[in-house]
């Protein structure tokens, strides 16, 4: 199964579980980004199907820095960013 971004996981989860549901083998789920937020990934373990990303966050963050389209000083915010992103929100106001 082909997924542009993996965030939470839950719609590539639901998208899995239907497919097996309906008899079909599914050999993996590629997804062109992934967060790789811990709960998607363990959504996705729930399947027993592995998944691969062609992009993870950390390169995108990375990549951008290098072509000039985020200042470095922003990185650490980025990061902190993914390791809470339902709190960050909160916690930065």
């Amino acid at each position: 199964m082909v997924e542009d971004t993996l965030s939470t996981g839950k719609s590539s989860y639901e998208a899995v579980r239907a497919l097996q549901q309906a008899g079909v083998d599914v050999l993996a789920v590629l997804t062109i980004l992934s967060y790789d937020f811990d709960v998607a990934m363990q959504k996705m373990r729930e399947t027993g199907v592995p998944v691969y990303r062609l992009v993870s966050y950390h390169d995108l963050v990375r990549v951008a820095v290098a072509v000039g389209v985020i200042p470095e000083t922003e990185v650490d915010l980025l990061m902190k960013w993914r390791e809470a992103p339902d709190s960050f929100v909160a916690a930065q106001k």
